[in-house]
């Protein structure tokens, strides 16, 4: 069963899109379809409810699991270790297959949910990943009660502001390229980025986790981070904060680490 379900990832999850960076938003060209998001309105609902409906096309924002892969793993290990059951949750998920990929070649005794605001997006993941059977649950995140999960993989419709789970419950959140698209809202933008940081360690068990991936250079992620943990009263002593920088096509990406506890 395991070859099938990694070659189904490999082989059928991508089709081929382009996409291009303009100077008010970005542009993704498909087989078949077109879609533009401008830079100002990339944390609105409406608009990446209208991207995913007239775009089915698969698209992994900044790096890919490949890339990802031997850096995220050495960070979660230890809390596996600790956890006999381990709780991951990627955070406006979009399109991108990171979760899934970590679940089926590297993950034990795991529930993982890829969760976004767009229910057209939750949509065409279920559907795509329901062949693989192990994801059959599709919930719609409104209340802050635990998700109840029936298979390993989950996805969410829920907005990452009010995350639909209980304090402290969660190992490692994934954030990537998330919260870069909030901060592209120059009004609202720092806001929401704060009430998703807090929600994140909210639901952070003690020895958490929160990875940041995105192309947002250190002297302008760490000042925000430590503003928003300045800002509501969240001790140092209650974080570490960390990162690495990951190469790709001239491009320099990078990771953040902040451990609760």
């Amino acid at each position: 069963m395991a070859a099938p379900m990694k070659g189904f990832l490999k082989n059928k999850f991508f089709t081929f899109c382009q996409c291009f960076k303009q100077h008010d938003g970005i542009r993704v060209h498909s087989l078949h379809k077109r879609s533009y998001i401008k830079w100002k309105d990339m944390a609105e609902r409406s608009a990446w409810e209208t991207h995913y409906k007239s775009s089915d096309q698969s698209i992994d924002w900044l790096l890919s699991y490949g890339h990802l892969k031997h850096v995220i793993l050495p960070a979660i290990s230890p809390i596996m270790r600790e956890n006999v059951s381990f709780k991951i949750i990627d955070i406006g998920c979009g399109q991108s297959d990171l979760i899934p990929q970590l679940l089926l070649n590297d993950l034990n005794n795991t529930n993982a949910y890829c969760t976004d605001f767009s229910y057209h997006c939750i949509e065409q993941l279920r559907n795509k990943f329901h062949q693989l059977n192990i994801a059959d649950n599709c919930t719609n995140g409104n209340t802050r009660q635990d998700v109840k999960s029936c298979n390993r993989l989950n996805f969410v419709n829920c907005d990452a502001q009010y995350l639909p789970f209980q304090d402290e419950t969660v190992n490692c959140i994934i954030d990537k390229g998330t919260t870069d698209a909030v901060l592209k809202d120059v009004i609202k933008g720092k806001k929401i980025f704060e009430k998703i940081v807090c929600e994140c360690f909210r639901i952070l068990h003690k020895d958490g986790s929160l990875i940041q991936i995105t192309d947002e250079v250190p002297e302008l992620r760490v000042p925000l981070l430590e503003l928003v943990f300045s800002k509501f009263k969240i001790q140092t002593t209650q974080f570490s904060l960390s990162f690495k920088i990951i190469e790709d096509n001239e491009m320099e990406y990078y990771v953040y680490f902040i451990k609760k506890g």
